[in-house]
């Protein structure tokens, strides 16, 4: 829908301007209307990762690489969750 790409795109402004908390509330309402979206999930994980919010970096990574393994954006995602999964360790 329509609004979905509203709130994506919203959403990106405020990642472009580092105000990760907005950056959140917008990707989330986009994933109420596309919860199947990949790219959401590739911007959310972003978002907490830039947060240092790992683990929930670390789950949107995950959705991400399950809704499109062989995504746009599968080498980058993968490297990132190697390198979450390392740190915990």
């Amino acid at each position: 829908p329509q609004c979905t790409d509203a709130f994506y795109n919203i959403a990106s402004i405020y990642t472009g301007k580092d105000d990760y908390k907005q950056a959140v509330r917008y990707v989330n309402m986009a994933m109420d209307f596309a919860p199947s979206e990949p790219k959401l999930h590739y911007m959310a994980g972003l978002v907490y990762y830039k947060e240092e919010k790992k683990e929930e970096a670390l789950r949107e990574f995950k959705i991400y690489i399950t809704l499109a393994p062989y995504g746009e954006h599968e080498g980058e995602i993968k490297g990132i969750i190697e390198k979450i999964e390392k740190e915990k360790n």
